[in-house]
């Protein structure tokens, strides 16, 4: 077994492994938190085995589980496996997470542990691999009070961005033409969101989940790069920045998105987390000059909740919305009707810092 040691956030968890396939995908999608040693004890344990065929899983649903939800999804890769699927039960105090042919993890989320059986893990894509792992992991951190967000997020003086969104929304525009005024970068779609005393920390969680940064290929090609913090941006926002167009990008899943290193765009500021102040949710409008409008926080909540990922435990979804209501109810929020100005719209952001 291969262990591998991270720390995220100050959460630290132990993964361990016999499948190679399995132990670089999540190398991949971890590898900004990876450490040589911890100073503090591990919270989190991961544990995944191969097997060749489901029949050597020591464990299967048994018919006293309880379905509680299915997810499926899939990638735009080569001729490694790209489709996946999960069903998730309830057992007692644990859940079952069935990949139907592709395994099963056991998830124990007061032990803080999991327990993983995956079926001939190299024919599958990395991106797939590294989502079982995710799924898993997602479940864990919210026991030690991380949630993650589909947002895109940047900083500025102290003061927080969130830019929750569907893909397409404009979050990228968003946080592209921020970065281009001195704001600097959490996320371009992913965060993670943490509760303190004072409010909310949003948390860098740098690597996508959906794009080709998992392969080896490209990791061979970039290995010299000090930071790998990632933009994905469509030809129309290309079109907004010369720096864009100057930079040689990299093709994405999908035909019209290129995807670009935060540092080959503007001088890369990072930092790890920002207290949120701000939640604003952008929506496209074929508009000469965008405006912002104060949404009521019921309404915020609302289109937060679809952005957030999935909760298959009634106990943790009542946690996590309590969580999200108490965040919209310490932030200001907008919906910014995003019109065509996009290089004055930085201008319109500062005009918030500067009622402080």
């Amino acid at each position: 077994m291969q262990d591998q040691i991270y720390c995220i956030h100050k959460v630290n968890l132990r993964f361990s492994t016999d499948s190679p396939a399995l132990s670089s995908a999540v190398k991949m999608l971890l590898s900004p938190f990876e450490q040589e040693n911890l100073s503090e004890p591990i919270a989190l344990e991961f544990v995944f085995k191969e097997v060749h065929n489901r029949s050597e899983i020591p464990f299967m649903v048994s018919s006293s589980a309880q379905m509680i939800s299915s997810c499926s999804g899939r990638f735009f890769g080569d001729s490694l496996r790209v489709t996946w699927k999960c069903d998730f039960y309830r057992l007692m105090t644990i859940k079952i997470a069935d990949l139907g042919e592709d395994g099963i993890m056991l998830i124990d989320h007061q032990r803080g542990q999991v327990e993983g059986y995956l079926v001939n893990p190299d024919i599958r894509h990395p991106e797939v691999l590294a989502t079982f792992f995710y799924l898993a992991l997602n479940e864990l951190l919210k026991k030690e009070g991380l949630y993650g967000l589909h947002a895109a997020a940047v900083e500025k003086d102290g003061h927080g961005f969130l830019f929750p969104g569907f893909s397409g929304s404009g979050k990228t525009t968003c946080c592209i033409s921020l970065l281009n005024n001195g704001y600097r970068y959490i996320s371009d779609d992913h965060v993670l969101l943490r509760e303190n005393n004072a409010g909310f920390d949003i948390l860098t969680f740098p690597i996508r989940l959906d794009n080709r940064i998992f392969l080896e290929s490209f990791f061979q090609e970039n290995h010299n790069r000090t930071e790998i913090a990632t933009l994905n941006a469509t030809k129309k926002t290309i079109s907004f920045f010369p720096q864009l167009t100057a930079a040689k990008g990299y093709p994405y899943q999908e035909e019209d998105k290129r995807f670009f290193f935060v540092e080959d765009i503007s001088p890369y500021l990072p930092v790890d987390s920002s207290q949120v102040n701000y939640i604003i949710f952008p929506k496209i409008l074929d508009y000469p000059k965008s405006y912002l409008e104060h949404l009521p926080k019921s309404r915020a909540l609302e289109e937060l909740l679809p952005q957030s990922l999935l909760v298959f435990d009634q106990d943790i979804a009542r946690k996590h919305f309590h969580f999200l209501s108490h965040l919209v109810e310490k932030s200001e929020c907008y919906r910014l009707h995003f019109g065509e100005d996009v290089l004055e719209f930085p201008q319109l952001i500062d005009t918030l810092l500067a009622n402080i």
